[in-house]
């Protein structure tokens, strides 16, 4: 994978602001104000929960989505090949940015999280209007102790959780470019030597300005953390599948700043 002419000066626009710390800036004349900080909180007992003019799970099910995401695009059956050496293991450690109302946690829990040591973290804004249907959901499912909600901004949640904590991490949040990079770049540090980085819609709407779409986001950080990583190959034309297989605080980076600083 080679980066064109277009891919360097969004790149190293990224670069700098995930250099000097600067908060991910949101379009719109009137943008809301951000949380001071992400709230934290286990998944409530009896939320609400609005109405769904159309449930997908289906007649008699005790979930409610108003959309499938998982059993679309061909979720459903590249997860189980890129999970499989997770599922069942006790003490695992799950991660999703983007949980909408919570059809992709279901899965998780349902797949791999499935040893009641496991657990799994979910960011999301849980705007008002699906909030409550997330939480039914997770209560349905019976497994609401084993599941963290974090209310607010990925770029600010993702910065208050431990670092080499994560088996695997499922992003699917803002798509625009720069905060693709960024979610990546923070999870990045987040997740285990040897686990799974999941980007969901890579190829989605190609017919946008690359910087109001994932895919370049995806490619450069693949181009950058390529000594660090494995590609899974390509399952579904929606995905983009990688596993962590080295650290980039490796002995080679301190060997290189060593060199570096004794050379001035």
């Amino acid at each position: 994978m080679r980066l064109s002419a277009q891919q360097w000066p969004i790149l190293a626009t990224v670069g700098a602001v995930l250099l000097f710390g600067c908060q991910r800036k949101h379009p719109g004349p009137t943008p809301q104000p951000r949380p001071a900080e992400p709230q934290q909180q286990a998944a409530q007992a009896e939320p609400p929960a609005p109405p769904i003019v159309h449930n997908t799970a289906g007649t008699g099910s005790k979930y409610r989505f108003s959309i499938d995401w998982v059993n679309t695009q061909g979720r459903a059956q590249s997860w189980p090949v890129v999970l499989k050496d997770l599922m069942g293991k006790k003490n695992l450690r799950g991660l999703e940015v983007g949980s909408f109302e919570g059809r992709s946690a279901i899965w998780f829990l349902d797949n791999v999280l499935t040893d009641e040591s496991s657990t799994l973290t979910c960011i999301d804004l849980f705007a008002p209007e699906y909030d409550g249907i997330f939480d039914a959901n997770i209560k349905a499912s019976g497994r609401a102790r084993r599941v963290t909600k974090i209310k607010g901004y990925s770029d600010r949640a993702l910065r208050t959780l431990k670092p080499n904590t994560y088996d695997f991490i499922y992003l699917d949040g803002c798509h625009k470019a720069h905060c693709t990079l960024e979610d990546a770049v923070m999870s990045w540090d987040l997740l285990k030597v040897g686990g799974v980085l999941m980007f969901d819609d890579w190829l989605w709407n190609m017919d946008l300005p690359i910087t109001e779409r994932p895919k370049i986001a995806i490619d450069v950080f693949a181009e950058i953390y390529a000594p660090f990583i494995k590609v899974v190959p390509l399952l579904n034309s929606h995905s983009f599948f990688l596993v962590k297989t080295g650290d980039t605080r490796d002995s080679s980076t301190e060997l290189w700043y060593k060199n570096f600083y004794n050379k001035k």
